[in-house]
């Protein structure tokens, strides 16, 4: 068979596979707009092509003949066009961008960790899927939820808005739940205070080399933190002696942030601010903190993060530069 041949057999086979879906919508939307008569007629029609059209014995040019006469009868009928491949083709792709975008705004996206602020959990350039759904359904470009099915757990990582309308308003950012409404927080030695207990924080490694591009010749501690359901490890940049130069001692550039700047309440970093007051959490807010914590802009330094600008929860890593990172559920 030439390649004309197999593009003929192709488009006749198109054809008539409309004519079974197509074809028996238009009949019936026609049936109480056209004579019952004129009805029963193209019914009869359809029913000898459909037999005509199982027919494996039948030859090409009968079969061609049937639908020919078929598509006709019911074009007279009631005005019916099969599909042209341009027209076929162009609803396809907008009927998959449509299911796209309605994906991608209610049930999962995916994200790129543009900082090492949650460093060692996730690293830059790491590719992510986001659940969108978790915390409810938001009508795209505004912050109005409905179906909230429940709101973030200590220690998840969730994909957010930026609250503050400064330099970075309308960013997304990446952090973890430290605190929950009517939660008191507070910081000390680095480590969090949830009503007046410790998260739980263990070392794991002492002096190791800093998992990140700012300062890979620094040394680092990893503790293990516990909050709920959820074990992961935090990055912190290791005290002199071990950290003798400037650079690699905990950032003491952050603004201090000591006092109440409105609401919510702002934290300070370790060295400006080493006693942070506690500070009650609002209804309908969050505070977050990055894993990497002597190199992560977040809660502590701009204050809470409201729920409507919370956007899904963090699922799973899909693409990382280190393969056997690949698929790798976040915790």
């Amino acid at each position: 068979m030439g390649l004309s041949d197999r593009k003929q057999k192709r488009h006749l086979e198109r054809r008539i596979k409309l004519l079974l879906t197509d074809g028996r919508k238009a009949l019936k939307k026609a049936r109480n707009r056209i004579p019952a008569e004129q009805y029963l007629r193209l019914d009869t029609e359809f029913n000898d092509f459909v037999s005509q059209a199982k027919n494996r014995d039948i030859d090409k040019e009968t079969l061609e003949n049937s639908v020919e006469r078929f598509e006709n009868s019911l074009y007279s009928a009631t005005g019916y066009r099969h599909k042209g491949i341009f027209r076929e083709y162009t609803e396809s792709i907008l009927f998959a961008v449509i299911v796209a975008l309605i994906i991608r705004a209610f049930v999962i996206e995916a994200f790129k960790i543009p900082t090492g602020s949650m460093i060692p959990t996730l690293r830059i350039n790491d590719h992510i899927f986001v659940t969108k759904f978790i915390y409810g359904f938001k009508i795209p470009f505004t912050k109005i939820k409905f179906l909230d099915f429940r709101t973030p757990k200590h220690g998840e990582i969730v994909v957010f808005e930026y609250p503050r309308d400064d330099e970075d308003k309308g960013k997304d950012f990446i952090k973890r739940v430290i605190g929950l409404p009517g939660d008191k927080v507070r910081m000390k030695d680095n480590i969090p205070y949830i009503n007046g207990k410790p998260v739980h924080s263990e070392i794991i490694e002492n002096a190791v080399d800093c998992n990140d591009s700012n300062v890979y010749s620094c040394k680092c501690i990893l503790r293990k933190e516990r909050q709920g359901e959820y074990e992961y490890v935090t990055q912190h940049r290791a005290e002199y002696p071990l950290n003798q130069s400037p650079e690699c001692r905990n950032n003491s550039e952050w603004p201090r942030r000591d006092k109440e700047f409105g609401t919510p309440y702002y934290f300070g970093d370790k060295e400006s601010n080493p006693d942070w007051p506690d500070v009650v959490i609002p209804e309908g807010h969050f505070l977050v903190m990055g894993d990497n914590r002597d190199n992560s802009s977040d809660g502590r330094y701009w204050g809470l993060v409201p729920f409507e600008n919370i956007k899904g929860k963090a699922l799973i890593i899909w693409w990382a530069n280190d393969l056997s990172r690949l698929f790798t559920l976040i915790r």
